[in-house]
């Protein structure tokens, strides 16, 4: 369980270290390694992820709250591990999410030696949520996930527009203008809470990693 010193607040983000706790995170670990996963770009080009990205792996969606897909919470699976920490934390989902979601959804990733995913600001949802299940993770290996300093405040309509899945330079330009951004690694068991419209972005995991993989439950929250 989180005590008060593994929990950092900032205006736009919001990190929990220990989120599950270390018998309930192995339990979740151990189903996670067990899921299949696909190549996120083997059957179509999803534009988020650029070609340039490397391989990064996507395994199935589970839901709550959406009545519509099969993999729903309660799905008698170890999943809901997670779904359960995730749903007493509503102090959190209130601050950073806010009071007028209906359903979310949890993803499983891989991210080997060379995989990233460029800028981005996770579209029309209200935030997003990332959890990090493997093991201890070294600072050389890489694959932080940067974040924004700031919320942006622009037309989604005009960004559909744009060529950002081509050059990215819509949010590199943005990037650009700020001071700073954040970089967080990613420590095993912890949880990452960001606000809608907050660009972000993983940084390609090293060739140091080796086969240690980056590996993490991503999830966003809808009205």
């Amino acid at each position: 369980m989180a005590l008060k010193e593994d929990i950092l607040l900032e205006k736009n983000f919001c990190i929990i270290d220990n989120f599950l706790g270390e018998d309930l995170r192995e339990k979740v670990w151990k189903y996670f390694q067990n899921l299949d996963f696909t190549f996120v770009n083997n059957s179509k080009w999803k534009k988020v992820f650029h070609p340039n990205d490397g391989t990064p792996l996507e395994s199935k969606t589970f839901t709550y709250k959406h009545e519509n897909i099969i993999n729903n919470y309660p799905t008698g699976l170890s999943i809901d591990i997670l779904f359960d920490e995730l749903n007493k934390h509503n102090e959190f989902v209130d601050l950073y999410i806010g009071k007028n979601w209906k359903w979310y959804y949890l993803k499983p990733f891989i991210y080997p030696i060379n995989s990233s995913l460029q800028w981005h600001d996770d579209g029309y949802s209200l935030g997003a949520f990332i959890y990090y299940c493997h093991n201890n993770w070294k600072t050389e290996w890489g694959g932080e996930l940067l974040v924004s300093n700031k919320i942006e405040k622009y037309n989604n309509d005009k960004l559909k527009n744009s060529e950002i899945f081509f050059d990215n330079n819509f949010y590199s330009d943005l990037i650009n203008d700020q001071k700073f951004y954040y970089s967080i690694p990613p420590k095993k068991d912890r949880a990452i809470f960001i606000k809608s419209k907050t660009l972000h972005k993983v940084n390609s995991v090293s060739n140091n990693a080796g086969n240690n993989m980056r590996c993490s439950i991503s999830g966003q929250f809808y009205g």
